[in-house]
C-alpha cells in the first residue's frame, strides 16, 4: 500500500534576444541575450495507505536553471512541497507550498504555452506556501477551497511580492459529457489576500482581489481544441497617495493535435495595466502566440514557438527592447521526461 515515485524532466531552450526583459513598464531594461537556456526539474511523490478508501501523500519538487550565465551554481528554487490525505470520493485536503488554485482555471485558456503559460490571465501563474486546500470532485463537477496563511514575500505574478496577513480562494467548474465531439468545460474563481499592512510591518499592501472565468471545448492533443478566459485583480494600498494597481485581460486558443504527437496552437491574447505608472494613466498590450510541439515519445518533446506583438501601447508590451519598443520573440526547445 505504499509507493514512491521520482520523476521530473531536462530541458534546453533556445530564446531570442527578447525574452530575458523585464515586463514593468516602470523600468528602461536592456535586451537579453540570444542564448540558450537549461533547466531541470526533480520531483518525488510519496503515497501510503492509511485506511480503506484514505491514503496520505506527499510531494517535493526542485528546480535549477541557467538563464544567460554559464556559473556553476545554478539558481534553485523549491517550486512545490506539501503532504495531504486523499478521502477519495470524499474529496482530498493538501497543506503545504502549491500552485495557486487559479491556476486550475487558467489551464483551460493557455496553459499550452511552452515557454510563456499565460498572456491574457496571468494572476495566479505562480507557486505560494502556507496553503491550506480542500478539493471534491464528482459527477464532471469540481469545487476546491483554500485557505492562506500569513506568508511574507508572497508572490502575485503581476503585481510582485508583498507580506500576506491570510487569504482565501473558491474554485468551481464543471465538465460535460461528449458534446459533437469533445467535453466542455467551464471554471471559475475568486481570490482575496489581505496583507500585514503598516500596522504589522512596513508594508503599504491593504489587499489584493482577483476573479478568473475559462471555458473550453475539446480534450488538448486530440483534434480541435478551443478555449477563452478573463482575468481581473486590483491591488490596493494603505498608504495616502498611492495608486491602486488594476489588472485585466483575457485570452483565446485554438488549437488542434494530429494524434501523431504534434499539436498545433495558436490565439490571441490581451491585457491592460491602469495606475501601473501614474495616475489615470493606462497601457494595454496584445499578442499572437503561435506553438508547434511533438511528442516523439512519452518522454521526448520538441517544439518552436513565436510571439507577435498585435496592438497596444509598447511600454506594456510582453517583450520589448532597450528603447522599450514593443518586440516579438522567438522560442525552440527540446525536453526530456523522466
Amino acid at each position: 500500500g505504499t509507493s514512491l515515485a521520482i520523476g521530473g524532466r531536462v530541458e534546453a531552450m533556445w530564446q531570442s534576444t527578447h525574452h530575458n526583459t523585464n515586463t514593468d513598464p516602470t523600468k528602461v531594461v536592456a535586451d537579453g541575450d540570444n542564448t540558450i537556456r537549461d533547466r531541470v526539474r526533480v520531483n518525488m511523490t510519496g503515497r501510503t495507505k492509511i485506511a480503506n478508501d484514505i491514503y496520505g501523500f506527499g510531494f517535493y519538487e526542485i528546480q535549477n536553471q541557467h538563464n544567460g550565465t554559464s556559473a556553476e551554481a545554478a539558481g534553485t528554487d523549491l517550486r512545490e512541497a506539501y503532504v495531504g490525505v486523499d478521502f477519495t470520493q470524499f474529496g482530498k485536503v493538501t497543506v503545504g507550498r502549491t500552485g495557486e488554485p487559479l491556476n486550475w482555471v487558467s489551464a483551460l485558456s493557455g496553459g499550452h504555452n511552452e515557454e510563456h503559460g499565460h498572456f491574457g490571465t496571468p494572476i495566479a501563474d505562480n507557486r505560494n506556501s502556507g496553503h491550506i486546500n480542500y478539493t471534491w470532485s464528482g459527477y464532471g463537477f469540481t469545487a476546491g477551497v483554500d485557505y492562506q496563511t500569513a506568508a511574507d514575500d508572497w508572490k502575485d505574478n503581476y503585481f510582485g511580492s508583498f507580506d500576506a496577513e491570510s487569504g482565501f480562494t473558491v474554485v468551481a467548474g464543471y465538465t460535460s459529457p461528449v458534446v459533437v465531439f469533445a467535453p466542455i468545460s467551464i471554471r471559475a474563481g475568486y481570490r482575496y489576500v489581505n496583507g500585514q499592512g503598516e500596522d504589522v510591518k512596513d508594508q503599504s499592501v491593504d489587499d489584493l482581489k482577483g476573479f478568473e472565468v475559462a471555458a473550453s471545448w475539446g480534450t488538448w492533443g486530440n483534434g480541435f481544441y478551443i478555449g477563452a478566459g478573463y482575468s481581473t485583480e486590483k491591488e490596493s494600498f494603505i498608504t495616502e497617495g498611492k495608486d491602486d494597481y488594476k489588472f485585466k485581460g483575457w485570452e483565446t486558443v485554438v488549437g488542434y493535435g494530429l494524434g501523431n504527437g504534434v499539436n498545433i496552437r495558436t490565439g490571441y491574447a490581451w491585457h491592460s495595466i491602469e495606475n501601473k505608472v501614474e495616475a489615470g494613466k493606462k497601457y494595454d498590450a496584445g499578442v499572437v502566440p503561435v506553438i508547434v510541439s511533438w511528442d516523439i515519445n512519452p518522454n521526448f518533446r520538441v517544439w518552436a514557438e513565436a510571439n507577435i506583438q498585435a496592438g497596444g501601447d509598447d511600454e506594456a508590451a510582453f517583450f520589448k527592447d532597450e528603447g522599450k519598443e514593443a518586440a516579438n520573440a522567438y522560442h525552440i526547445g527540446v525536453r526530456y521526461t523522466f
